[in-house]
Parts: C-alpha cells; sequence; structure tokens
C-alpha cells in the first residue's frame, strides 16, 4: 500500500499527518507527498521534517502550482504498489491501526475501492456548529445512515481518505483540468463508476479532519 498526499504551504497540518503515519502499527510500503508549488523555504522544511520520521517518505516537487489534481497524478505515476491510498494533508490517523483495517480491506474486497470514515479532529473549535455548516455548503461526504461494507454511489468517492487498486488507475486519472480542489475527486470517482468500480464504505479506516 502506498500513501499519496498532495500539499501546498502547510507545513503544520502535513507534520499533524506525517506523524500519525509514523505511529501506525502496520507502516504503509511508502508515502508520496506531492508539493504543489510551496516557497522554497517550506519545502526545505517539509524536507527537514520527513528525515525524522521512521517513515518511507517521498518528497516530490511539483511547482509551478498545478493543483491537486496534477498533484496526486504525480504521485501515481511514482506508485508501484498494489494499492493506492489517497488523504489530504489535514486528514490524520484516527487510531495506530488505520493501515491495517485498510489492508484488511483489501484482502476482503481485492476488486473494490474503499472509502474510509471522515471526522472532525476533537481539537476543532465548536465541531458540532462547524459541522452543519459544512453540511448546508454540500461540502460534506455524508457518512450519517451508512454502513460498513455498503455499496456507495460516485459521489462519496472523497480523497480525504479513499483506498484504490492501482490498476484502476492505468488509464483512469484525475483530471488536471481541475485547477484547484473542486470535487475533482468526484469527478474521477464518476468516471471509475461508469467502468463498473465498487466504492464500499469502510468506516473502521477513519481520520480526523
Amino acid at each position: 500500500l502506498c500513501v499519496i498526499i498532495p500539499t501546498c504551504n502547510r507545513v503544520r497540518e502535513l507534520r499533524r499527518t506525517l506523524a500519525g503515519l509514523a505511529e501506525q502499527r502496520v507502516k504503509p510500503a511508502r508515502v508520496i507527498v506531492i508539493d504543489d508549488g510551496s516557497p522554497d523555504a517550506v519545502l526545505r522544511e517539509m524536507e527537514a521534517f520527513c528525515r525524522t520520521l521512521a517513515l518511507p517518505v517521498s518528497l516530490l516537487n511539483n511547482a509551478p502550482k498545478k493543483g491537486p489534481a496534477a498533484a496526486r497524478n504525480a504521485g501515481i505515476s511514482q506508485a508501484q504498489e498494489a494499492w493506492v491510498l489517497f488523504i489530504n494533508d489535514d486528514t490524520r490517523p484516527v487510531s495506530p491501526t488505520f493501515i491495517e483495517q485498510h489492508l484488511r480491506f483489501a484482502e476482503r474486497h481485492p476488486d473494490s475501492m474503499a472509502l474510509g470514515k471522515l471526522a472532525w479532529a476533537p481539537e476543532t473549535p465548536n465541531p458540532m456548529l462547524f459541522g452543519r455548516w459544512m453540511k448546508r455548503a454540500t461540502f460534506d461526504v455524508g457518512y450519517d445512515g451508512l454502513q460498513s461494507g455498503d455499496v456507495l454511489p460516485f459521489s462519496k468517492f472523497c480523497t480525504a481518505n479513499v483506498l484504490v487498486p492501482r490498476d484502476f488507475l492505468r488509464e483512469c486519472l484525475f483530471d488536471e483540468g481541475f485547477p484547484f480542489a473542486a470535487y475533482e475527486d468526484i469527478e474521477l470517482g464518476y468516471r471509475l463508476a461508469r467502468q463498473g468500480r465498487q466504492l464500499r464504505y469502510h468506516p473502521d479506516a477513519g481520520v480526523y479532519h
């Protein structure tokens, strides 16, 4: 399993996410961090932090800034593992079994994708109020009512925490016409669904946003 994380000028958030991956009971084979045009000083800070981790991290420089779709595609081009796990630079694992849970899903469902759970971090100010605002703004994936193993529509394909067989991405990549984060993940989910790829809910593999 390879973890792919796009980032841009967000060292504080990225440090928390990578630290959570370094604490996993089962480590990912590799973590690919794609920097999408951060200033040189920020890039050097990220490089220095990655060297301190007991984690196989590759840091790619994708400058000039092209957006998260292009950044993720750059990571996919470097991935060699059978499975690709997409998370964001501000979505850290809930528990030390996060990677292990995704690998268990891969064993049980070798021909499916997995949507992991996304929850507000405990330190989020007034998460209930903020969560309601996010639902009204339609940015929330909508985990209410989902059951483990449910087959989900393409609209639930969210790169904050989604596991995909790398073979699915050989000829079906993110559309780089999206210059910033704006439903580029759902659009890919649509094309994968058109190919007959199933997305299942796997809440045991959770991250905090």
